[in-house]
């Protein structure tokens, strides 16, 4: 929203909307247009990498989106899966390697753990067992404890260049690029 709001160009899809959308361009033999305008927007989010697996040819054509705009704009990536299961996520630990390499050169990882924020009010009132609502080994605090710890020591400062995606686990981002972008996701 901060993006948008300072006037950067912005495309927000979930990974499966993006292969499937990707999917379609290459049956209709229109996949270079349709890479050609996924590089346009300053910023691409792409949510829930991993929540679903993902084919090879899905693979492979998510791997020509990041070839594709490897330096060229901001990347926002969210995933529940740590890099370690991308191979399986992606179902080729070659394809895998490939686009991790090109994502992380010039990356910020942001590693959020704890429990779901759409879940916490379910289980404050008892409704959903702790067990069930908290993430494997996870104790995250709020995002407004997260942003308030954040402000009070200055805060940090993610991507400082303009083409530096940002990888992040379930919860907020932050990046600064021309014009400064930051908010929660």
């Amino acid at each position: 929203m901060k993006a948008c709001e300072q006037g950067h160009r912005v495309l927000f899809t979930t990974a499966m909307g993006l292969i499937a959308s990707l999917g379609k361009a290459l049956g209709e033999n229109r996949l270079d247009e349709k890479l050609t305008r996924l590089t346009q927007p300053q910023v691409l989010i792409i949510d829930e990498i991993g929540y679903i697996p993902i084919d090879r040819q899905g693979a492979n054509l998510f791997f020509q989106l990041v070839s594709r705009r490897d330096e060229r704009g901001a990347l926002i990536l969210t995933s529940n899966q740590s890099f370690g299961a991308w191979g399986e996520v992606f179902g080729d630990p070659v394809i895998a390697s490939a686009i991790l390499d090109r994502l992380l050169h010039h990356s910020s990882t942001i590693n959020i753990k704890g429990v779901s924020n759409r879940l916490r009010e379910k289980l404050k009132a008892g409704l959903v067992k702790p067990k069930l609502a908290a993430d494997p080994g996870s104790d995250r605090t709020s995002a407004c404890k997260r942003r308030e710890d954040r402000r009070s020591e200055g805060g940090p400062t993610y991507g400082s260049r303009r083409n530096r995606p940002i990888i992040t686990g379930r919860g907020e981002f932050h990046m600064t690029a021309p014009g400064g972008i930051s908010g929660d996701r």
